[in-house]
């Protein structure tokens, strides 16, 4: 991948789940903590903006 790319890869979070499951299975090591963190960040926004969505459009149900 270009060095130029790395950045925009590397805040994808699927990728980090795929860097950290690659790093798992095939090098039989434990992901990076900076890769956990940003699941973790990416995860946390996606619940709380999942949750501020479906709380505004409650009563229309």
């Amino acid at each position: 991948m270009a060095e130029k790319y790395r950045p925009i890869y590397g805040s994808n979070p699927i990728a980090a789940t795929v860097i950290s499951l690659r790093k798992i299975v095939y090098e039989a090591q434990p992901p990076v903590g900076s890769t956990l963190w940003k699941m973790v960040g990416a995860s946390l926004t996606a619940f709380l903006v999942g949750l501020l969505v479906f709380h505004r459009l409650k009563p229309m149900f």
